[in-house]
């Protein structure tokens, strides 16, 4: 197995180093998206107070719909709370793997040898899938053919190929040494509420009767 190396990595090319700050270097990783789904539960409870909302004087409150579990339109994106999974970079490690073939016959080395020749096609990439993950490998184009034919000893006749296997598999995160969480949950904002100073401004009270002393302003 070799570490990362320039000249052999997957899709992300460029290293990009960790926030080594003092305040961030406990919990800040740099991480990419990986994922993204609805929390239905936070959107469920924003849309149902939007539909419930009441807002006004105190003789008009009828602004929302009045009712919690109101169907919205599908159109309405608004208020949708999303779950953004972010994982590690990948870092790509090179394992090299040695498959040797060997058999009495000539005509069972070239049946058993020709389907690694011929399935990639044109070029010699193929693709293995193990718990979720995929990996990219290659086939080598130098074949180590090695035979006892020509010699006329007493020993078993066999043809013997080596085949070498190149794979591109990658590494995230440093395993059960690492320090830091290796999947990390992000979500994102609805409403951004920004409170009113009324006395200030002298705003009227309109939740005051105006019979009331005071003429319902919120200084006096």
């Amino acid at each position: 197995m070799r570490g990362p190396h320039p000249s052999f990595k997957g899709t992300f090319q460029a290293h990009v180093p960790d926030d080594t700050s003092q305040a961030l270097r406990s919990v800040k990783r740099i991480n990419v998206p990986a994922g993204r789904r609805i929390n239905h539960g936070k959107t469920s409870n924003f849309k149902n107070a939007w539909s419930a909302r009441q807002s006004g004087d105190i003789n008009n409150t009828t602004v929302g719909h009045g009712q919690a579990n109101f169907p919205a339109p599908l159109s309405d994106k608004s208020r949708v709370v999303f779950q953004t999974i972010y994982q590690p970079i990948p870092v790509y490690v090179k394992t090299m793997y040695s498959l040797k073939i060997k058999t009495e016959y000539l005509q069972q080395m070239n049946d058993i040898f020709q389907p690694f020749i011929t399935k990639t096609g044109q070029i010699n990439n193929f693709f293995i899938t193990h718990e979720g993950h995929r990996f990219e490998g290659f086939i080598e184009n130098d074949f180590a053919q090695t035979n006892n034919v020509a010699e006329l000893g007493e020993e078993e006749r066999s043809y013997e190929t080596e085949i070498q296997l190149r794979i591109l598999g990658y590494l995230m995160g440093q395993g059960p040494n690492d320090e830091k969480p290796k999947m990390s949950f992000v979500e994102n904002s609805v409403d951004v509420k920004i409170p009113r100073e009324r006395v200030i401004l002298g705003d009227i009270n309109t939740f005051l009767d105006k019979n009331d002393e005071g003429k319902g302003f919120y200084r006096d």
